[in-house]
């Protein structure tokens, strides 16, 4: 006579199950502040850059205690120009890995 563990391979029945964790498992909890952690890494990271970028471009002299007008406004420009790239970037690298 035939059983529903019939249909079954012997190998299913002795394979694991991957385990999906839970939103309350610590390991879980634990890969989410990873994630996060490398996130504030990634932006830290980019704030030296375009700061070390724009400052190189824009500031011409040793800074007193305020930037000029044009100084300022060139720390604005670069700094827009800067995430703006890399949002294009991003957008490309996306669009990359979807198409």
């Amino acid at each position: 006579s035939r059983t529903d563990d019939d249909d079954v391979d012997d190998d299913a029945r002795t394979r694991p199950v991957a385990r999906v964790p839970h939103r309350t498992d610590p390991s879980f909890r634990l890969s989410l502040l990873a994630q996060e952690e490398k996130r504030k890494a990634v932006f830290n990271e980019v704030v030296a850059k375009l700061t070390d970028t724009c400052f190189e471009k824009c500031i011409t002299y040793a800074p007193g205690s305020s930037f000029s007008r044009t100084e300022s406004s060139c720390l604005t420009n670069c700094a827009l120009r800067y995430l703006e790239s890399g949002q294009v970037v991003l957008g490309r690298l996306q669009n990359m890995g979807g198409g």
